[in-house]
């Protein structure tokens, strides 16, 4: 199990990195002779990830094209060798770091593209006191968005800068429960059994291009080499989910692209 782990803070030793860090840890306790984790860290501020330019290269002829050449591809490679991706940020006025959002925008690509059917998250963030909801909506529709199932998410209210050692003591056992989840999660596969939300975003993506008037896009000539646009495929792989679902997801996500594709 490979596990790649974004820390979004321009903190290297915050709150946010040490949550990471114990949760590393963590997971990496479970490794033994059935199971082979590998685990690899990277800090966004370390990254050379320029602003967005806006000049939409990446949609109209592919993210190879992009005039900054700095760190992105490589931060994507590391995510399309992994299993499992663990996404963090502080909060920042409500919603994620500017680090994060930056990140977030540079990969809108995958957006029209997706590339992490294979991948499943878990998404973290850290607070001092305020509500920290939108910060993981944010992140959490980026990576459904992209592809990836989710795993779960969670949020800790930690206050000002804590040690490694408090944090050790007042988050041992969520965070061990939290390492748990994810790696029988892996073991299971439940990735092979998508959200009733990831699977009604499917159908929209894929109605819109089916109705595309673009067909010499990358875009639509991503989705159609993919076979996606066959009437009969429910999702990004072959799933498992309940019938009943996947009826009822393409059902409202059919209804919902008749009223944005209008």
């Amino acid at each position: 199990m490979k596990v790649f782990s974004i820390i979004g803070s321009q903190r290297k030793n915050g709150n946010t990195a040490n949550i990471v860090d114990l949760l590393n840890h963590k997971i990496q306790s479970y490794s033994n002779n059935e199971l082979d984790i590998n685990i690899k860290t990277m800090n966004l501020a370390d990254q050379n990830i320029q602003m967005c330019k806006g000049c939409r290269i990446c949609f109209n002829k592919g993210e190879n094209f992009c005039p900054l050449k700095d760190d992105l591809l490589e931060i994507k490679k590391n995510i399309n060798e992994s299993d499992i991706i663990i996404l963090s940020s502080p909060v920042y006025v409500e919603d994620v770091s500017g680090l994060v959002k930056n990140w977030i925008d540079r990969m809108a690509f995958i957006s029209h593209r997706p590339e992490f059917f294979e991948k499943s998250a878990y998404i973290l963030s850290t607070s001092g006191v305020g509500s920290t909801k939108h910060t993981l909506i944010t992140m959490n529709t980026a990576l459904r968005t992209w592809g990836g199932s989710i795993i779960g998410q969670d949020t800790f209210k930690i206050g000002e800068l804590m040690s490694n050692e408090d944090i050790n003591k007042n988050f041992d056992n969520r965070i061990n429960k939290i390492a748990k989840k994810i790696v029988n999660y892996h073991k299971t596969s439940k990735k092979l059994k998508p959200t009733f939300l990831s699977l009604m975003i499917f159908k929209i993506q894929q109605l819109y291009y089916k109705k595309s008037n673009e067909k010499d896009s990358i875009d639509y000539n991503y989705w159609k080499n993919q076979n996606w646009l066959e009437d009969n495929r429910k999702y990004y792989m072959e799933i498992k989910s309940n019938f009943i679902k996947i009826i009822f997801a393409r059902f409202f996500g059919s209804l919902i692209a008749k009223l944005v594709l209008k």
